[in-house]
């Protein structure tokens, strides 16, 4: 393989890769997405089948992604959440029976839906 194809690869790769969080635990800041309770964000404790326990989780109303990101549920994963177009609920502990999808959050995304303002499910 010649230079340049050598640092083409070396770039694609950091460009690709997502750094994801982990707590002293090691359990691992994922997005999930579940087929009726909706999207959730949170440290995964467990996963069997479709059921997925989560803790310090915060359930997803309502989301927008930062200007230029994806505006798909990987891009909230990838990039976080812009916090004027979301509407993020309490922090929890939570087990869902429905889960349909896990996709592991980056440091920015987690950053993002934890600092983000409370909202009353009456306004989202």
């Amino acid at each position: 393989m010649n230079q340049n194809a050598e640092i083409v690869r070396q770039l694609l790769a950091l460009l690709t890769t997502t750094t994801t969080t982990t707590t002293d635990a090691g359990s691992r800041y994922v997005v999930v997405r579940g087929s009726a309770s909706g999207v959730h964000a949170g440290y995964l404790v467990s996963q069997e089948g479709q059921t997925v326990r989560l803790t310090q989780s915060r359930r997803l109303w309502r989301w927008q992604v930062p200007v230029g990101a994806p505006s798909f549920l990987s891009g909230v994963a990838m990039h976080g959440i812009d916090h004027e177009g979301s509407h993020v609920g309490t922090l929890v502990d939570i087990t869902l029976t429905d889960a349909c999808e896990i996709i592991d959050a980056s440091s920015v995304a987690r950053s993002t839906i934890e600092t983000a303002p409370e909202v009353e499910r009456s306004r989202a």
